[in-house]
């Protein structure tokens, strides 16, 4: 959360704000979740994959993250991925519309 936001110029809470703003502008809000349940013979495997394999290295550089916790991360994360029934469930993202009222 700290590199996303203090580095990248992000805002990780941005979804508990925005519903106030858009309210504030006179819009109707819709909010809704989404998340995704995949396994590790799918294409969509290689996104977690991919993230973690190059994110997580660049939060042990600048300070965010253990080199050990990454190292038993990543030894775990390969043994759940050589295994079929294995289910990862992406984070929640909180999505948010503000629509013209009548629209």
């Amino acid at each position: 959360m700290r590199a996303a936001a203090g580095e990248r110029g992000g805002n990780p809470e941005i979804g508990c704000v925005l519903p106030g703003v858009l309210d504030g502008a006179g819009l109707d809000v819709e909010l809704g979740v989404a998340t995704k349940a995949i396994r590790p013979a799918t294409l969509e495997w290689r996104w977690p994959d991919t993230l973690f394999r190059q994110l997580l290295p660049m939060l042990v550089d600048k300070g965010h993250l253990a080199g050990e916790v990454l190292d038993d991360f990543i030894a775990e994360w390969e043994e759940r991925s050589r295994d079929p029934s294995t289910v990862f469930f992406s984070s929640p993202v909180l999505e948010v519309v503000g629509r013209r009222p009548g629209e």
